[in-house]
């Protein structure tokens, strides 16, 4: 299984066509360390060995969560 942290949406697409490996955006969660849009985990885990057919789990960064001041 290829590292897929950092990919984007378009990325993971080309990724599942190429490979046969089926992508599951699992949830998409606030990060302050990942820009939006990018791939921040995976599962399985990136070298473990996975089947054509097979779906990995991934978790996409929204970006900084921004606040808004109460007015």
């Amino acid at each position: 299984m290829k590292n897929l942290t950092g990919f984007n949406k378009a990325a993971l697409d080309d990724y599942s066509s190429e490979s046969g490996i089926k992508i599951d955006v699992e949830e998409e969660i606030y990060d302050d360390s990942v820009a939006e849009g990018l791939v921040i985990s995976q599962s399985p885990e990136p070298a473990t060995k996975v089947e054509k057919g097979s779906t990995v789990k991934v978790v996409i960064s929204k970006g900084k969560k921004r606040f808004r001041p109460r007015v």
